[in-house]
This record gives C-alpha cells, sequence and structure tokens, in this order.
C-alpha cells in the first residue's frame, strides 16, 4: 500500500490588533481615540477607517465688529490599507484669540495624512486667517475679508460688509461657509449691525450608538464648526448682535470658545475647541 502525505495549510490571521490612545470596542470595532497627541502602535494588516480634525481658529478681539474663528480642517478616510508600526498622532491646539489652531495628523509606514488648523477670526478692518476652514473678515472702517478653507477640508471665512456699520464674518465650517456680517438690522436702531453665523460642520457617523459621547455636546456626532461674528448695538455703539455659532463645536461670539476635542472655531473673543484623531478597524 502506497502513502501519499497529505498537505497542510496552514492559515495566518493577519487582521489589526493595536495599542494607544483611549481604546474600546464596539460591536465589531476596535476603536482608539485621541484626544491629545501621542502614538498608535498596529500590528498585522488591514483596513482602518479614520477621523482627523484639525484644532479650531480662535475668534478676533472682543471688540465690536470682529470675526469668528474658522473650524479645524476636517479628514474622514474609509478602508485604507494599512500595515504594522508605530504612527505618530498629533491632535491640534485650539487657537487663542486672533490666532490660527494646530494641525492634526497620523504620520507612520503607510499613512501620512494632515488635517489643517482653523484660521484666525479677524480683528476690525482685517482679513480673517486661512486655514482647514478660514476665519470671519472684520470691518470697521474699511472691509476685511472671510480666510480661504483648504479644499477637501472644510470652508471660506465669512467677509464682513463694505459698510461704515461695524460687522465681522463667521468663521467657515466643514460643512458649510461661515455667514457674512450684516450691516443693516432692521427695526434696529440706527447703524445696529450683525455679526456673521459660524459655518455648519458635519456630521461623521464613525462611532454611532456606542455612547462615547463624541462631538458637539448638543449634537452628538457634528463636529468642526465656525465661530460667529459680531456686530454693534448702533452707530458708534458696542458690540452687541452675535453671529450664531455653528453646528458642530463653534463658539458664540461674546467670548464662547469652540468646543474642547471638535474642532470648533471659536467665537469672538473665545479660543478655539482642540481637534481630534478617531482609528477604527475590524476586531
Amino acid at each position: 500500500m502506497i502513502f501519499i502525505p497529505k498537505k497542510i495549510f496552514f492559515t495566518h490571521d493577519n487582521k489589526l490588533s493595536g495599542s494607544g490612545g483611549t481604546t474600546y470596542t464596539c460591536g465589531d470595532y476596535t476603536f482608539h481615540i485621541f484626544y491629545s497627541s501621542s502614538t498608535l502602535y498596529l500590528s498585522g494588516t488591514g483596513n482602518i477607517d479614520i477621523l482627523i480634525i484639525g484644532g479650531g481658529g480662535g475668534g478676533g478681539t472682543w471688540t465690536k465688529g470682529s470675526g469668528g474663528g474658522g473650524a479645524g480642517g476636517l479628514i474622514y478616510l474609509t478602508n485604507q490599507t494599512v500595515s504594522g508600526g508605530s504612527y505618530t498622532i498629533t491632535v491640534g491646539s485650539g487657537g487663542s484669540v486672533n490666532s490660527s489652531g494646530g494641525s492634526s495628523s497620523i504620520i507612520g509606514p503607510s499613512m501620512s495624512q494632515t488635517a489643517y488648523g482653523g484660521g484666525y477670526g479677524a480683528a476690525p478692518d482685517n482679513n480673517g486667517g486661512s486655514g482647514g476652514s478660514g476665519g470671519g473678515g472684520a470691518n470697521h472702517d474699511s472691509q476685511g475679508l472671510g480666510g480661504s478653507g483648504t479644499a477637501g477640508q472644510g470652508n471660506n471665512g465669512g467677509d464682513s460688509a463694505p459698510s461704515s456699520f461695524d460687522q465681522g464674518g463667521g468663521g467657515g465650517g466643514a460643512g458649510g461657509a461661515g455667514g457674512a456680517g450684516q450691516p443693516y438690522d432692521p427695526g434696529s436702531p440706527y447703524g445696529a449691525s450683525t455679526g456673521g453665523d459660524g459655518g455648519i460642520g458635519r456630521e461623521i457617523l464613525i462611532a454611532d450608538g456606542c455612547g462615547f459621547n463624541l462631538g458637539d455636546s448638543n449634537n452628538e456626532n457634528w463636529f468642526a464648526g465656525g465661530g460667529g461674528g459680531i456686530g454693534q448695538d448702533e452707530n458708534n455703539g458696542s458690540a452687541a448682535n452675535l453671529g450664531d455659532k455653528g453646528k458642530g463645536g463653534g463658539g458664540g461670539a461674546g467670548g464662547s470658545n469652540g468646543q474642547a476635542n471638535t474642532g470648533g472655531g471659536g467665537g469672538v473673543g473665545g479660543s478655539g475647541g482642540s481637534g481630534i484623531v478617531i482609528v477604527r478597524y475590524t476586531r
């Protein structure tokens, strides 16, 4: 009798595993959530989904006619093939008043992506800063234009209007441009003006239903809204008539900060919110 040896096939489970950040499991997924800068360690090869949001820009100086801060840039990628190794995660800080936010990024063996910080809101008679989303322009004696957003990450800040009545545009958001400053407020005293609204952010459902409380505290899973601008109560009057905050963690004018870990732009007189990086893969 002749014996023919059987072929033995070995299978290698090359699914991803990893550590770093705050690690959760939910359903079929493992999540690594980075609220601050750190390192992601991966082993194996597989696909990830990743959300990267830069820090929001600070609003303009607390004074009539200033612009709102732009939201941090937002990058959301799905089914990205990565290999094992160490990935440097940077989470951008929110900008202080009149300062742009910091960029957030992931850099490693098989991925390099950067979401830019949001542009600063302008002080009167200046243009808003450019960034992930642009900051709002500001007017006192001359028109200030909104800063430019980065294509694929955000939108432009709102312009101030060419008027002698002080008003500032809202900061841009990931889902829409900042609103323009409005030089006339019908039914109000002569010379009253209104700040532009912050641009709307984006709803990202990367962890929907997991109870992680991510995004805007009033609108779960919404990120990167712009900050509101501000006007005045009457001709030669005081700062008043605030623009609305952008859905997605933006700050309202009047010293309201963008929300932490949303990338929201700061309202006039407020700081931008810090960014966040979220990675998930099938476990």
